[in-house]
């Protein structure tokens, strides 16, 4: 799995924030937020790479549509905080105290649900996703960029289980959150891009377990 360039990704995310805050200063807190959440995720992802960088990587996505997202500013406020009530309870009373908002979109999005033992609190789950303009964002960016990194990390059996959520809750979640904001470019862009590597990885699986020719 190719490693992300930390440091280039770091600069590039800061300096088109850096503009940002000459539009609106609430975007001093995105700066804040990313400091406060960078010393809390810490480790390294199953890719080899540092955890932040999947952070990193969603706010990119996220800034390449700011112009089409109804809330920016809570969109990159709960990207860089999502995982961090799920992952790291420890920290939610900081949390909260410093973004309060931000602290509330990551309960949201926090997801303490086995979905193989409990599909329908995992259907509402994401029925509630599906009700917040941010959250319903976040969740897609959040899937699109675990299946991007999803190959070589994971077995074949959880690439196709990856694969089923997307189709059966991501794809439902994002019917239904086009249906009650006006964001559809950026519903359709994701749907785009979650539909294409959901559609690579199940042709990559294929291969792997057709008999090649030779043998």
């Amino acid at each position: 799995m190719e490693k992300t360039n930390y440091t280039k990704l770091r600069t590039k995310v800061f300096g088109i924030i850096e503009g940002l805050t000459l539009i609106d200063s609430k975007y001093f807190d995105v700066r804040r937020a990313i400091t406060f959440a960078e010393e809390v995720h810490c480790n390294e992802r199953k890719d080899g790479n540092p955890e932040f960088s999947h952070q990193l990587e969603m706010l990119s996505l996220a800034l390449s549509m700011h112009s089409s997202l109804i809330n920016p500013y809570g969109v990159y406020m709960a990207i860089i905080v999502h995982d961090t009530i799920e992952d790291y309870p420890e920290v939610q009373g900081d949390l909260y105290e410093m973004f309060p908002e931000a602290a509330k979109y990551s309960r949201m999005l926090a997801k303490f649900i086995d979905p193989v033992k409990d599909t329908k609190t995992y259907h509402l789950y994401f029925e509630q996703l599906a009700s917040c303009d941010v959250c319903s964002v976040v969740k897609l960016i959040d899937r699109v960029h675990n299946l991007s990194t999803a190959p070589g990390v994971f077995t074949n059996r959880k690439l196709g289980e990856y694969c089923d959520e997307a189709e059966t809750y991501f794809l439902t979640m994002m019917k239904d959150a086009k249906n009650n904001f006006n964001q559809r470019e950026v519903y359709e862009v994701l749907k785009f891009m979650l539909t294409t590597q959901v559609r690579t990885i199940r042709k990559f699986l294929v291969m792997l377990e057709t008999p090649s020719e030779a043998s």
